[in-house]
Order: structure tokens, then C-alpha cells, then sequence
């Protein structure tokens, strides 16, 4: 596969990659749904999404082993993608934790939830280092332009009610924080098709 990231999952058969991004794409969903209404990452999301990259590489192996035609070797799988993954995942994850701890040593406070850095983790194991920073670069830019709209938004709302207006909606001002999981999940769609 000839793509700007080169994901771990393309040392399997291109049906198992498919399935694959396609139930982390489900997990994201389900995680973004949560994250925005209770503002936390499920530890159920995290683990599916481990077990589903594990079943991936498994059933590859045991396709090689069972001496299925077309089947890859099982030495290719393991170094060309279950070692890249989890490489990708723990690098990503350490840079991550690094740039948090810089973070919020600035701010005074956790800049990034630990529910968000499992799922950088989880993103690593499938789409490799770069495309994790990738997602988390793309998500990271999204959320800036979603608090600045945000802060845009509150400040004609304020301005409508100095004019005596009632203003259009009632959502609570703004104070920064929101739920990071959506925007991880936007930024690993726009991210797939440079994925192979």
C-alpha cells in the first residue's frame, strides 16, 4: 500500500484493515458520544479497541498458520505490523504525557484528561506514530477553532444582552474545556484517506 501514513494494520489483508478502522471508527463514535455527555472516555471503548486490533493480527496469524492461500507469513505480520503498532502507541503515548506534563506545569492545570491519552494509545496501535500525531496535531486544531467560535459565540451573546436583547440561545459561557474525544474522532476521519 503506497499512502503518506503508512499504517500498522497494512501488513494485514487489506479485508482485516478495512473491518478494522472501520470498528475503531464505531468505538471512536460511541467514545465521542460519552465524552460529550458525561466528559469521560469509557475504559469499555479503550479495551474494545485494544481487543479488536489484537483480533486482527490473530486472525492473520492463524490464516498464515492454517495455511490459508494468500495468507501473509506470520514473521511479516509480526514485525511489519503488531510491533510497529504497539511501538507507534507507546511513542505516541509518551509524547503525549511529555507535552501534558510541559502543559499543564504552564497552566496550573491537567491540560489533557488521561481517558484522552489511552485513546491516543489506541489510535497509535492502529494507525502508527505518525498518524497519531497526525490525529492529535488535526484534533488539536479543531478544538482551537471550536474555542474560538465558542468565545466568538459568548461574546455576541453578551453584546445582544447589553442591547436589551434576548439572546438567541442559553448555553452556559464557555470556560475552556471541552470534551476532546469528538475532535479525536473528526481528526481520524479526515485522516483515513491518506492512510494505507
Amino acid at each position: 500500500m503506497n499512502a503518506s501514513i503508512d499504517i500498522p494494520l497494512s501488513a494485514l489483508p487489506q479485508s482485516c484493515v478495512i473491518a478494522a478502522l472501520v470498528f475503531l471508527f464505531c468505538i471512536l463514535a460511541w467514545a465521542s458520544a460519552v465524552d460529550i455527555k458525561r466528559r469521560i472516555v469509557p475504559g469499555a471503548a479503550i479495551a474494545a479497541g485494544i481487543f479488536l486490533w489484537c483480533a486482527a493480527f490473530v486472525s492473520a496469524m492463524a490464516a498464515d498458520a492454517a495455511g490459508w492461500e494468500g495468507a501473509l507469513t506470520a514473521s511479516y505480520v509480526w514485525e511489519r505490523g503488531f510491533v510497529a503498532g504497539i511501538g507507534g502507541a507507546l511513542f505516541a503515548t509518551v509524547l503525549v504525557l511529555s507535552v501534558d506534563a510541559v502543559l499543564s506545569h504552564i497552566t496550573g492545570r491537567s491540560a489533557i484528561g488521561m481517558g484522552d491519552v489511552e485513546l491516543l494509545f489506541v489510535l497509535g496501535l492502529y494507525v502508527g506514530f505518525w498518524g497519531a500525531i497526525a490525529c492529535l496535531f488535526i484534533a488539536c486544531a479543531l478544538a482551537a477553532l471550536y474555542s474560538c467560535a465558542r468565545f466568538a459565540f459568548d461574546a455576541l451573546m453578551r453584546f445582544l444582552r447589553a442591547k436589551g436583547r434576548r439572546p438567541v440561545s442559553e448555553l452556559r459561557p464557555f470556560d475552556g474545556t471541552f470534551p476532546f474525544v469528538p475532535f479525536l474522532a473528526a481528526a481520524y476521519v479526515l485522516l483515513m484517506p491518506f492512510a494505507g
